[in-house]
């Protein structure tokens, strides 16, 4: 007899004895238990929620007496109450009541009594598990009101632009009828709309947009070009796919790069395809396995475990070379071989690499004659060949991506959906585009970048809701601190949900789920067949047709088509094909959509969009309004009257039928395909199909896997399985997914949270410069660490002064202080310095380091001084100005250059660990030292270009903005164009009025002094002249300026420079002729 304590729960423990002949009862026992304390914890969150949600429904004949204008001023009211000092907490069951009677007013639709549970839930920070079909939509509309009373923002994020346009265009008729402003974010708005958005009370937007938004105003150069304006309160719809699938992608602004490397990416796509043509696989266990995840020999012939030989395949479809564990093939007993010696790389498809073996080494080395591949001098080449490998094993058509004309768009592995904009990291993508014969474009340099963790950990406040959410608990508390309650539906769910039917082989399988389809469909029930690629969509649809079963296909390539496919996927006897049903945001009604018919039809009659809004919209209005209105409902009314009739009909065969083609990675993806039946209480089925050749089972199974695979044997092919032990499998690979997947998360997010600190101490300093008036004073304090690596570069680090070379300093010093030519120095210090041709250190003044380290800083010190002094002269930008433009680009300049040091320390410091060091510690170690370095160079960096260049307005960075006819309502074609430019209307902007023109920006140009431009010595100092933004004037400048006009002296300059050329050509031809 033993004894151990088994935890059931948070105050209390109970003493398990494991017994033998009971080991059954008590286990069966302490299941149940945890099971109802399971659910007595969800009950018991429920019930807090409810007391709440009961004063919100007393509170609901109040406002119901009130007219729409006494309903409307209840805002102010609150605004005002919280003003005051009242919390919202206090004021939620007003605040939600009005806003639960608005939406009964304005859209037709009342709250249910389980959505003011999701609203209180959501407004307390938690996540809602909310089935599909129990109006998510709608629930969100109560906390988002709550909230934008503060006058903080609250965003609204969703997992597409569609959901996002969708949401704000309806849910925004409640916020505008309450007096509040809603605006949405999209990919393709300017910079100007977008500020528009954000300034309003509730912004929608994609959770990607949101976090390149928060980007790209940290790399702005003034504080009214920013868009965001804090971070207060988000509500994030289909939260598991945004903090969950989606974390593991950080967010990257990029830029193209400078280096064409097209050429080295094809000619790798060659070698490889050509070359390296013998590739091993590894399953889960290190097993040796063809594709499909069969045991295979040495000998390339199938060795499957119990299998009967009608299941064997014919040996010349199988692969020319077999498949191998990492480094060895497994022979006969115990004896193994070197599988370098055999195969070219071998692919882990569960970790998702590649590798090559000494013997694809060899084949690379002779294709690119080099003598040791990964030799220091062949970094390039290795980082090619990698990618080409990448490319070639892991990246698939139809299910990584799709290939529209010259462009390769990635999907959405959770979604189904295309992912256009979106780019693969670190030349993958590149490598991507050139096995599908594509050029590849100029590789991208990162400029910023963000995980969505981190991101969404800026907001003071977040919540959100999925309809799967459970099985995450545990990550979004640990990770989000974010606690996870279950709302209960509105009506008690009947759909049937039948086990798993198990093939051996997915062909069997395939055939098996087309004769399922036939038969429900000869009785009229709809179907919704789920899929989880584009290629497995593809390839069922063929098989339907084949079979004479007519479908509609829904994946990333004709998404256009999403609504009206979702529409009639309810209608009595349909089929609908569709690449994952996540994140979809639309209800499938049985019988067919009505709304959406009656749209449609008021579209195919002309009706611009804004009308058809106008007209579904219940808010009295004009006279034009009320005749949309009464359009809009004759047209749902003709169709309510069919979609019913159907209705009635789907009913009578059983609702809605869910199939899914194999099980997904995650099971709350299997869980949301299911979901999509039995949506209110209607009836409903759902059911798997599952082969062991799925991929799934086929990376992810374990080592039951050919013992399961025996129980085949005395099958018939046809007829499915279905045990418990079957069951346990499948979910057991489930949960192996997620839990790598999450490590996965964990460690992204650990290494970014190093980051993270970095991040935000550049961006808080950003903001810092952008919001102050004066950083001269900053610049002046960093002449010492400019003084100071100037020094130790001038001295190459000696400290002792006595084993100085002083000619050798003085010409580093040179350089850093005066420049190359005599020139730079007069135009700037002349009068302030006369020693240009006088050493700045000399034997008398070296006395120590530090001495001449403080020499340097005075000078330098001295020097801003006087730049900061002079008057500023027409066309210039004021020096202080251009101090903090300096400092902000030299910031973002080289912190784009730390991103790059971090990303390439990130991806090596794996190798620490072989030296028994963590390898966490090590990175933090050493990006702390990266960034210390990062802000000496940004204060060397910074000082020197102040010294050393000029500065002037430009209007070469110009923005597009939207015209306003208010500002200058006559437009003529020989006038001037109202954008700014100084040209003619009609040769700038004519034609793109109102729709948009160009205005220029008057952005700070910073340039550095062209030497070419500069008259020689003494024609400098004999007409006492000064170079000031590439023009020479006299130096009574303002006199010339009051008494001749302003271009006197560019005039006298260009006669100066035209003299000049023609001296030095003269010059250049004699020194010619004598060389002769």
């Amino acid at each position: 007899m033993s004894f151990s304590v088994l935890s059931c729960g948070r105050s209390f423990s109970v003493l398990l004895i494991h017994l033998p002949l009971a080991n059954n009862i008590v286990r069966r026992a302490i299941g149940g238990f945890m099971q109802q304390n399971y659910g007595w914890g969800n009950r018991r969150a429920v019930k807090k929620l409810e007391k709440t949600a009961k004063l919100v429904e007393k509170l609901a004949p109040v406002y119901a007496e009130m007219t729409d204008e006494q309903l409307a001023a209840q805002t102010n009211v609150f605004k005002t109450r919280i003003a005051e000092g009242e919390t919202l907490d206090k004021l939620l069951p007003e605040a939600f009541a009005v806003c639960r009677e608005a939406a009964t007013r304005v859209l037709g639709q009342r709250h249910y009594f389980v959505q003011i549970l999701g609203g209180i839930a959501l407004h307390r920070g938690m996540v809602c598990q909310m089935a599909t079909g129990e109006g998510k939509t709608l629930t969100e509309t109560l906390p988002a009101y709550l909230n934008a009373l503060s006058g903080k923002g609250v965003h609204i994020v969703t997992v597409n632009e569609y959901l996002a346009k969708r949401d704000m265009e309806w849910m925004g008729k409640v916020y505008r009828f309450l007096g509040l402003t809603v605006g949405v974010t999209l990919h393709d708005d300017s910079s100007l709309a977008k500020q528009r958005a954000y300034a309003c009370d509730i912004t929608y937007g994609t959770n990607s947009e949101f976090g390149f938004d928060y980007l790209r105003d940290n790399g702005v150069l003034s504080k009214e070009a920013r868009m965001q304006r804090g971070h207060n309160f988000a509500i994030i719809d289909e939260v598991d796919s945004i903090l969950i699938d989606e974390a593991r992608n950080p967010l990257i602004i990029s830029r193209p790069g400078d280096e064409d490397e097209s050429k080295a990416y094809e000619k790798a796509r060659r070698v490889v395809s050509r070359s390296l043509t013998s590739v091993g696989y590894v399953d889960s266990d290190g097993n040796i396995c063809d594709e499909r995840g069969n045991i295979v020999e040495e000998n390339g012939k199938f060795a499957f475990l119990n299998r009967r030989s009608d299941y064997d395949e014919d040996e010349s479809a199988v692969r020319e070379k077999t498949v191998a564990t990492p480094g060895y093939v497994r022979e006969d007993g115990n004896e193994k071989k070197d599988a370098s010696k055999v195969f070219d790389y071998i692919v882990d498809l569960k970790e998702r690499t590649v590798r090559l073996t000494e013997r694809g080494i060899y084949k690379v080395e002779q294709e690119y004659n080099v003598g040791n591949l990964y030799s220091p001098a062949n970094f390039k080449l290795t980082y090619y060949i990698d990618n080409a490998l990448r490319a070639k094993a892991l990246y698939k058509e139809g299910v990584d991506y799709i290939r529209e004309g010259n462009e390769i768009i990635l999907i959405d592995a959770n979604t189904g959906r295309k992912m256009e904009g979106r780019r693969l990291s670190d030349g993958l993508h590149e490598a991507v585009e050139a096995k599908s014969g594509i050029m590849p474009r100029p590789q991208n340099k990162t400029i910023a970048s963000i995980t969505l963790q981190n991101y969404f950990r800026l907001f003071n406040k977040i919540s959100g809701m999925t309809g799967t959410a459970k099985t995450e608990e545990e990550e979004f508390n640990t990770i989000y601190n974010l606690d996870v309650v279950a709302i209960p539906t509105h009506r008690p769910m009947i759909r049937e949900d039948e086990p798993d039917r198990i093939y051996g082989l997915r062909e069997v399988k395939l055939n098996a789920i087309v004769a399922e389809i036939a038969r429900r469909h000869a009785t009229g029930q709809p179907l919704l067949v789920g899929t989880t690629s584009v290629d497995s969509s593809n390839e069922l649809s063929r098989l339907l047709k084949k079979a004479g079963l007519k479908h509609n296909v829904l994946n990333a390539v004709n998404h256009k088509q999403e609504a009206e496919i979702i529409a009639q996927a309810g209608e009595f006897g349909a089929i609908t094909v569709a690449t994952n049903m996540a994140g979809r945001g639309t209800d499938i009604l049985l019988g067919g959509n009505p709304d959406f018919y009656a749209r449609r039809e008021m579209k195919q009659l002309r009706y611009t969009d804004e009308q058809v809004e106008i007209g579904t919209s219940v808010v009295s209005g004009d006279e034009e309004t009320t005749k949309l209105q009464e359009t809009f409902k004759q047209l749902k009314d003709k169709y309510k009257i069919s979609t019913e009739a159907n209705r009635q009909k789907v009913l009578e065969v059983g609702g809605l039928c869910v199939i899914g083609t194999e099980r997904h990675d995650a099971r709350r993806i299997d869980d949301q395909l299911r979901g999509r039946a039995g949506r209110q209480g209607d009836p409903g089925h759902s059911m798997f199909f599952v082969s062991m050749q799925d991929d799934l089972l086929r990376i992810f199974g374990d080592s039951r896997k050919q013992m399961l695979m025996s129980l085949f044997s005395g099958q018939k092919e046809d007829e499915p399985m279905q045990m418990r032990i079957l069951d346990k499998f499948i979910e057991s690979a489930q949960k192996r997914v997620e839990g790598m997947y999450y490590t996965a998360r964990k460690n992204t997010l650990r290494y970014d949270d190093v980051n993270n600190l970095q991040r935000r101490a550049i961006f808080a300093e950003r903001n810092r410069l952008l919001d102050g008036n004066d950083v001269h004073g900053e610049v002046l304090e960093m002449a010492q660490e400019f003084a100071r690596k100037v020094l130790e570069s001038s001295c190459g680090g000696e400290t002792d002064v006595a084993k100085w070379d002083l000619d050798s300093v003085n010409a580093m010093l040179n350089r850093f202080l005066k420049g190359n030519d005599s020139t730079f120095y007069y135009v700037y210090y002349n009068g302030l310095y006369n020693d240009y041709d006088q050493p700045i250190l000399t034997a008398d003044n070296v006395k120590s380091a530090r001495q001449v380290c403080d020499l340097i800083a005075e000078r330098v010190t001295k020097m801003l001084e006087w730049r900061s002094s002079q008057p500023t002269r027409p066309g210039d930008i004021d020096f202080v100005d251009a101090e903090r433009i300096v400092l902000l680009r030299t910031m973002d300049r080289l912190w784009i250059d730390h991103t790059d040091a971090l990303d390439n320390l990130r991806d090596g410091i794996g190798l620490q660990a072989i030296g028994q060091r963590d390898p966490l510690t090590e990175y933090k170690r050493q990006a702390f030292e990266m960034f210390e370095k990062l802000n000496d160079m940004i204060k060397f960096e910074t000082v020197g270009t102040l010294i050393s260049v000029q500065f002037r307005a430009s209007r070469r960075y110009t923005r597009r903005i939207k015209y306003d006819p208010s500002i200058n309502p006559t437009l003529v074609r020989n006038g001037p164009c109202p954008c700014g430019s100084g040209l003619k209307y009609k040769n700038c902007c004519f034609g793109k009025v109102p729709e948009e023109v160009i205005l220029a920006s008057g952005e700070v140009s910073v340039e550095a002094v062209d030497e070419s431009d500069f008259l020689p010595d003494q024609a400098a100092q004999g007409d006492e002249t000064e170079l000031q933004n590439g023009t020479a004037q006299a130096e009574n400048t303002d006199q010339q300026q009051t008494d001749n006009g302003p271009l006197v002296g560019k005039r006298k300059w260009e006669a100066a420079q035209a003299e000049r050329r023609n001296k030095k050509a003269n010059a250049q031809n004699a020194k010619g002729n004598n060389k002769k």
